[in-house]
């Protein structure tokens, strides 16, 4: 049976919320717990894959520890940076062969969106949760509407991102120590 893992990058400070978000409760759960579940439920997904801040690392470790599952779940030690964090979970997913990434501070992925990025990454390589834009999207130059440019041209990227291993590792790698805020970016 071939194996997928799922990365969800969680290590950030909450620097944009200006707070913690990981572990905010939500409903009487914490965030990470929320954007655990569909993945612990999916059948589709074998291995979860956690980056940690070393201040969340044993809070997240004890959530971990409490949850009923057959699934292989690792916690490791985020960087500075998203990308470092998931540059650093990509050793513990080479086993797999198509590996997810998604947004630890995205609850409510639905089992659909997981499965369609992972069967459109098995089939075409790489694949990402979109939307289409509803908001008008205006061009500024100096402070100032130069132009209203046509939405529908464009979507706004989500996570989860799929990608076949072997082919992220590599793009990793190759990234050496750029900063990106999308893997599909660096992919």
């Amino acid at each position: 049976m071939t194996k997928n893992a799922v990365i969800i990058p969680a290590a950030g400070s909450g620097e944009r919320a200006g707070k913690d978000k990981i572990l905010f409760n939500t409903g009487g759960l914490p965030l990470i717990s929320r954007t655990l579940m569909p993945f612990l439920l999916s059948p589709l997904i074998h291995k979860i894959i956690i980056t940690a801040n070393a201040e969340n690392k044993e809070k997240i470790d004890l959530i971990i520890s409490n949850l009923q599952t057959d699934k292989e779940i690792i916690t490791v030690s985020g960087g500075k940076t998203r990308t470092e964090s998931v540059r650093n979970a990509l050793p513990y997913a080479q086993d797999c062969y198509i590996t997810l990434i998604h947004d630890g501070a995205r609850p409510f992925v639905s089992e659909s969106i997981i499965e369609n990025v992972l069967r459109a990454a098995e089939s075409d390589g790489a694949a990402v949760a979109a939307v289409p834009l509803v908001d008008t999207v205006k061009k500024v130059k100096s402070g100032k509407v130069v132009k209203t440019v046509d939405r529908t041209e464009y979507v706004s990227v989500q996570t989860p991102q799929a990608f076949r291993t072997k082919d992220i590792i590599k793009a990793y790698e190759m990234a050496a120590d750029g900063v990106f805020t999308d893997d599909s970016a660096l992919y």
